[in-house]
């Protein structure tokens, strides 16, 4: 889950009378969602910031329609968080709400100044979910030498435009009324009481806790009049989660109630986005992880809208757009300089199983769409990057060089991996179902019928107990399969998501026809300790343990140091 933020601030105006601490206010925000909510991204613009990859970031028109344009391209995702915070000038002008940027003309406001309702369009262009409008534009004194406004302020069509687009939007005070910077703090009363309501000494965790926050301090710290207004419609919006570190199990759920609503009424997505939100504050809440993964299956099954299967026109009103392949490989960031590798996996059908084995029988066609999975298992510097814990941490120092993979996970350990990375990515990772990852492993559709993954000759792909020093090595050091993928075969057992089953002979048929679902129950909490898959074989195998068609299985909670995972994402195409 990805957290940016615009932050705006106009002392200097051209044609405006100059304020005091419009400046201090952006930075005031900037500072809180760097350092305390701890944002991604934040774009900030002011009479003297500094420059953006060699760019002004100086708060004239033309730069900040730049910047907004630059949304158009969508880079978030629909559980990301977007924040829009102005604090300057606003003017009202026939019935459009306007921005003022320093060179923003009161003569002229049309060509001039930034309307609110394009704000607001560009903000949702950007692809996030939740968006978050927060405008203190009511200064008391707009032209020079011309001591008040006169008639109504910004608002009310702010308001209007944020229900009909979805966006919560937060006015420093009513349209009749005026917003105060307040000497002593230097600050204007609008953002001081913002921050502190979002920060430890009110601990808002949600939108309906600071709407309260701020009705009460604002007017007290402005000593006069001084109505802040938050558009919450529907009533739900109150129920967003602002702040996790500060949300507790009262906070989550109405949220839930609210998911579990949204799902009834088939709004899938915003259904995904609001379980999204509780994983946010708790990334072990099983009730949230397995609706997030229901509602992939769903999405799967074509329950809900889906993108066809690219390259295909998608028909957008007046014209086409063709929609993008996944990229191959896929390269996600993981911070600290770690990333993880990704391969695309096209779609088709396979012959799943062997005769080797009783429990690889019978052999049967299955379908898949398509599909990312690790181009290596995951490794120990890759869990420290996102988990935050030192990898294979219960097993001997001679398992933990960073290119190695990480072992002593259980299944729910590697579940949790794929749980966080859904967060910090926006996109649905898990652990692959079985039929996934022996597709994989057998190179898809360019297969050439190899008993092992990638080769005849096991020694060339694998890490096994013949060559192994019974130690993991680091991934990819020996060759790749028909697909560009290191490891399938040896070096770690890698959890799969199905439940253990011991043949396929009573294998669903609809699992024949979507290898892309999991069999077995997923609905299950922390604690259970029923079979999971293993496939590949690892350091400790034989030869014939290490076959792509090769099954094994353990208890979910089991930690062992040749037991590792590699994630898979669900194509957006």
């Amino acid at each position: 889950m990805a957290n940016w933020a615009i932050a705006i601030g106009v002392n200097q105006y051209e044609f405006l009378h100059p304020l005091k601490y419009a400046k201090n206010d952006a930075l005031y925000i900037c500072d809180f969602l760097k350092n305390e909510a701890k944002f991604d991204r934040i774009f900030y613009f002011s009479d003297d910031s500094p420059d953006l990859d060699g760019r002004t970031t100086k708060p004239f028109r033309n730069n900040l329609l730049r910047v907004f344009n630059g949304l158009a391209n969508k880079p978030l995702h629909d559980s990301d968080n977007f924040w829009f915070f102005f604090a300057g000038h606003g003017i009202l002008e026939d019935g459009i709400d306007y921005l003022m940027p320093s060179d923003g003309d009161p003569d002229n406001i049309a060509n001039t100044g930034i309307a609110v309702n394009q704000v607001i369009q560009n903000l949702r262009g950007s692809g996030a979910g939740n968006v978050i409008l927060a405008l203190d534009a009511c200064r008391n004194q707009v032209r020079r030498n011309v001591a008040t406004r006169s008639g109504e302020g910004i608002g009310r069509e702010t308001e209007r435009e944020a229900k009909i687009a979805d966006v919560i939007s937060i006015s420093a005070c009513s349209p009749t009324e005026y917003s105060y910077e307040v000497d002593n703090l230097k600050h204007g009363a609008f953002t001081y009481a913002l921050v502190e309501g979002l920060g430890v000494q009110g601990r808002c965790a949600t939108a309906a806790k600071l709407n309260t926050y701020l009705k009460h301090r604002v007017p007290e710290l402005a000593k006069t009049r001084q109505t802040p207004r938050m558009m919450l419609d529907p009533q739900e919006k109150g129920h967003l989660i602002l702040m996790p570190k500060y949300a507790d199990k009262f906070d989550l759920e109405p949220l839930k109630k609210d998911a579990f609503k949204a799902h009834r009424d088939r709004k899938l997505d915003l259904a995904r986005r609001l379980w999204m939100q509780i994983l946010a504050v708790d990334g072990t809440d099983y009730e949230a992880i397995t609706e997030i993964e229901g509602l992939a299956v769903e999405r799967y099954l074509g329950t809900s809208p889906q993108v066809t299967p690219s390259p295909v026109a998608v028909e957008t009103g007046t014209r086409n757009v063709s929609k993008s392949p996944e990229p191959n490989p896929l390269i996600l960031d993981l911070g600290n300089g770690i990333t993880l590798e990704l391969v695309r996996v096209s779609a088709g059908k396979f012959k799943m199983g062997s005769n080797e084995y009783d429990s690889e029988k019978p052999i049967h066609e299955v379908q898949l769409k398509e599909f990312l999975i690790g181009k290596y298992t995951v490794t120990n510097a890759q869990w420290q990057a996102l988990m935050k814990t030192k990898g294979s941490a219960n097993c001997d120092k001679k398992f933990q060089g960073d290119l190695q993979p990480v072992v002593g996970v259980s299944w729910h350990e590697a579940r949790a991996f794929c749980v966080k990375l859904s967060q910090q990515t926006g996109r649905e990772v898990r652990l692959p179902t079985e039929a996934e990852w022996e597709y994989a492993a057998r190179g898809a559709n360019q297969s050439k019928g190899f008993t092992y993954a990638g080769s005849n000759n096991l020694g060339e792909v694998a890490w096994y107990n013949d060559n192994s020093g019974s130690v993991t090595h680091p991934v990819g050091q020996k060759k790749a399969n028909e697909l560009d993928i290191y490891d399938m075969s040896g070096n770690v057992w890698e959890w799969c998501l199905d439940e253990w089953h011991g043949s396929y002979a009573d294998k669903p048929e609809n699992l024949k026809k979507q290898g892309n679902l999991a069999w077995g129950d997923l609905n299950i909490d922390n604690n259970d300790n029923r079979s999971r898959l293993l496939r590949g074989g690892s350091w400790g195998s034989v030869a014939g343990g290490c076959r792509a068609a090769v099954r094994d299985r353990n208890f979910a909670l089991l930690q062992v140091n040749d037991f590792g995972f590699r994630v898979l994402l669900v194509s957006s195409s």
